[in-house]
């Protein structure tokens, strides 16, 4: 069960509220605060690889993309120098980008070489196109194909729900390109992977300060004891945590984060080297970006560690809260 976030900040909300006199002016900053924590905190959660979508909410974009393709490739087809503003959106920003040149297309007509060419076709249904987790944003690629029914290129598209899914960027790919990757994202293309890439970075020194102030927990017996709590830990880690591990060994557990000014925990596990006798002590810390209060407390988070992992010696789920 995942950490009752909402319940944690109304309760903060209510301490404030008993010991202190609102005034209009202090109601209206306190309701910003406590949005502007929940949207964080729900960014945090999908770069921590919370990006499931509904289903229709992620399917939205599918029908109105591909028109607005179908419309694109109609137009560029019938002609060099052409005037594409009309199939973008509106912004006046919005790009478009060929052998690495890019122009806006509502100021400068372009020439898109593979519709002109004779004999390519459009492949209306996209190769991959995934709806960004917040934010109004879809990105997706689409296949041209020769003559011969052999690969032609590649279009990279963003587009932009706010002009009914009209691109806001249109790249053309080399013809030796391979597929891009369009992975889940937030707001963002590329938003969790770099979230993820920056987190992975944190130097040893860090790691060193974060485990020195973590505390034994349990205790095991070196063998299989020990590796059977150490796979216990890590499952828990990885079904209760929002951030992502990002070291992942046979004695050390530690997740990105955490955010400052947020409310979510990060967790850190340290399994010592074992004793004369045996037996290693298994060390556990999790700590939020916020000085005041977290999601839930890490004395409870803790509790809940050791407790899921007598339930399972039991037969009982990880992930009971």
């Amino acid at each position: 069960m995942k950490f009752h976030f909402f319940a944690t900040l109304a309760g903060c909300v209510a301490s404030l509220s008993a010991s202190i006199v609102p005034t209009p002016a202090m109601a209206n900053i306190l309701g910003n605060v406590v949005a502007n924590s929940m949207i964080h905190a729900q960014l945090v959660q999908c770069k921590g690889g919370a990006t499931t979508l509904p289903e229709t909410a992620a399917r939205e974009a599918d029908g109105p993309a591909q028109v607005a393709i179908a419309k694109y490739w109609a137009a560029a087809s019938a002609g060099d120098n052409a005037q594409m503003g009309a199939f973008f959106h509106g912004s006046g920003k919005a790009a478009w980008i060929a052998d690495g040149v890019e122009v806006r297309v509502h100021s400068t007509p372009i020439t898109d070489r593979y519709a002109r060419t004779v004999g390519n076709l459009l492949v209306e249904k996209p190769v991959v196109l995934v709806r960004g987790r917040y934010g109004e944003t879809a990105r997706g690629v689409w296949e041209i194909r020769n003559s011969s029914g052999g690969h032609a290129g590649y279009y990279l598209v963003d587009f932009s729900r706010s002009s009914g899914w009209r691109p806001h960027r249109l790249e053309l790919l080399p013809p030796n390109a391979s597929v891009p990757a369009v992975n889940p994202y937030c707001q963002e293309p590329g938003d969790i992977d770099a979230f993820n890439e920056a987190a992975k970075a944190i130097p040893e020194s860090q790691i060193a300060k974060i485990t020195k102030k973590s505390t034994v927990v349990t205790t095991c017996v070196q063998g299989p004891d020990c590796a059977a709590k150490w796979s216990r830990a890590r499952q828990w880690v990885q079904e209760i945590g929002v951030f992502p591990l990002i070291r992942d060994t046979d004695a050390l557990l530690l997740t990105s984060g955490p955010v400052y000014a947020d409310l979510t925990l990060a967790y850190v596990v340290v399994l010592d080297p074992p004793t004369p006798d045996g037996r290693r002590a298994m060390l556990f810390r999790a700590w939020c970006g916020n000085m005041f209060t977290c999601a839930t407390t890490p004395a409870n988070a803790r509790e809940a560690f050791l407790a899921a992992l007598q339930r399972n010696s039991a037969g009982g789920s990880l992930s009971a809260m």
